[in-house]
């Protein structure tokens, strides 16, 4: 908003005071060049008058920067190196190791149990209560085992 005042004396109203304009700036991208309207003159009152312009324009439109955030880069950078990791892995395997068909893809082995271990890995983590309860300690000794006969004990040792 522009206020030019100091202007010509009204004659017979406005108390005589001087006359002001008030510019109003707005942005507008549509408009190539400058688009000046006189929207109206506020006179019928005792004191502080004044006539009232819009001015519309392209100019006057903050400029804003299209950068990239940081998780745009991320993102950006993470694909990339998930792609140079699959051709350089695939061709690494095909060229060198001689590997075909799905084993050529890296790693192949860890990739085709990732959803067990993943498995194994929540089922360590989540589960409040051992699978298999800790079997108590039993010490066995020779008087619990009985005696054998040595024939007995032997005896699937020998041809027949």
């Amino acid at each position: 908003m522009l206020i030019y005042g100091d202007g010509d004396e009204y004659q017979s109203h406005c108390n005589q005071e001087k006359r002001k304009g008030m510019v109003m700036i707005s942005c507008n991208p549509d408009v190539l060049g400058a688009d000046f309207t006189a929207m109206f003159e506020e006179r019928g009152k005792v004191s502080d008058c004044f006539y009232l312009f819009e001015l519309d324009s392209w100019t006057a439109c903050p400029t804003v920067k299209h950068r990239l955030s940081t998780g745009s880069i991320l993102l950006i950078l993470f694909v990339v190196l998930v792609t140079l990791y699959i051709l350089g892995g695939s061709l690494y395997q095909r060229l060198v190791v001689r590997a075909k068909g799905v084993e050529q893809f890296p790693n192949h082995s860890f990739w085709s149990e990732l959803g067990n271990l993943t498995a194994d890995g929540c089922d360590f983590v989540c589960r409040s209560k051992p699978r298999n309860p800790a079997a108590s300690y039993r010490g066995v000794g020779d008087e619990q085992l009985g005696e054998e006969d040595e024939d007995e004990r032997d005896e699937h040792l020998l041809p027949m």
